[in-house]
């Protein structure tokens, strides 16, 4: 039982090193292209979130790697007792586990950390491009200045592929609605609910 736990752990940490690193390149391309190109309108997003959960998962990150550390935890005492893991085997267990933190911690920094705009060819959000042709549905919000996106077929009624409230500047109202109209046609307006 130890050994399959042993490996589990260990096969868990590379699939998730792997996945969120091939997250983290393509969004730091997508804001190295974010940089290189034309802004036509910087959009404001709050981000505390990505701030809270990387913290948050950092710290279960340390934890894990004080708990391989020292010896008389009582869950490496039970993976090396109960489980007949060897010493060796229970510190690269919690080492695995740190890993998978590690993994989570990076693309929420990215994310807290990336700008988002309207360029020409699209928008930027997230750490992600959105091309206009990916796009299904917006919606603006006069009163908050501010906008949501679907990428999804069903529109907003669908929570996947939902970005947003997205804010702009008052004095960016009027070039938001005109940029969004424009491109209106690269992207369906209407949705069917099923």
């Amino acid at each position: 039982m130890g050994i399959a736990i042993f490996v589990i752990s260990i096969l868990l940490a590379a699939a998730f090193v792997v996945a969120m690193a091939r997250y983290c390149l393509i969004a730091l391309s997508a804001q190295i292209k974010l940089y290189n190109s034309i802004q036509l309108i910087v959009l404001k997003h709050v981000k505390i979130h990505y701030l809270i959960m990387a913290a948050f998962s950092a710290a279960i990150s340390v934890f894990c790697i004080v708990i391989a550390s020292l010896s008389s935890f009582r869950s490496r005492v039970f993976l090396v007792a109960g489980l007949n893991m060897t010493p060796f085997m229970s510190v690269m267990t919690f080492v695995s586990l740190a890993l998978v933190w590690l993994a989570v911690t990076a693309p929420l920094f990215i994310m807290y950390f990336s700008r988002s705009a309207v360029v020409d060819r699209g928008i930027y959000v997230s750490g992600r491009f959105i091309d206009w042709h990916r796009l299904y549905y917006y919606n603006v919000d006069e009163e908050k200045h501010s906008f949501i996106l679907s990428v999804n077929k069903k529109g907003p009624y669908a929570l996947k592929g939902v970005f947003g409230p997205y804010r702009f500047d008052r004095i960016d109202e009027e070039k938001i609605k005109f940029i969004l109209n424009k491109n209106r046609n690269k992207f369906l307006t209407h949705y069917d609910i099923r």
